[in-house]
């Protein structure tokens, strides 16, 4: 595990949200200059229960608070339902051995006001990957476009692992036939 290139890569996660700076750096925290981010490694398997991190996130107060956890081969499923809280997020230290906006198949997305209707905009699960990296909130429209200029739009829906929020589902089957008309209208 190689911690800078993780710190480097969290960091540059947290520049497209638009946050540039940062302080009280070491090995194990770091956060934004304005304490509305705080970044924490957890390095001890007894540090990352859900409890220790309830307990870390309250001392340091920051609004959200970004957990990596630097051990396992992957995360503990109840350390994924934590992550579901509004102000905390739970990452794998494997999620950022490499930054996933260099690959030159990832669109951009921007987050937009859109006049849409949501219920007509095909969706984003909040579990998806770019969903994760941008922290979409429920109901957040994103702009997506494509490397061929392409854009679509996408409305964040969350998703908890047992209980899928209604229509979600249908609204996922349905994705690609939206897709399909919205290419014809363009």
């Amino acid at each position: 595990m190689d911690i800078n290139k993780i710190t480097k890569n969290v960091k540059l996660m947290l520049n497209n949200r638009n946050y540039m700076t940062f302080e009280d750096e070491n090995e194990e925290y770091f956060r934004t200059t304005n304490n509305e981010i705080g970044v924490v490694f957890i390095k001890d398997k007894k540090k990352a229960t859900t409890k220790q991190l309830t307990n870390t996130m309250k001392t340091l107060g920051n609004p959200l608070t970004i957990f990596i956890i630097c051990i396992g081969d992957k995360l503990d499923t109840k350390l994924l339902d934590y992550d579901n809280s509004e102000n905390v997020q739970v990452f794998h230290w494997k999620s950022f051995m490499f930054n996933i906006l260099e690959n030159k198949y990832v669109p951009k997305f921007e987050k937009t006001n859109t006049e849409l209707n949501i219920d007509e905009i095909p969706v984003i699960l909040s579990s998806d990957v770019m969903a994760r990296y941008y922290n979409m909130k429920h109901n957040e429209v994103y702009k997506i476009i494509r490397n061929t200029g392409y854009a679509s739009y996408r409305v964040c829906k969350k998703y908890h692992r047992n209980n899928v929020e209604t229509n979600v589902e249908t609204k996922l089957d349905n994705n690609l036939e939206i897709e399909k008309k919205n290419r014809k209208n363009n």
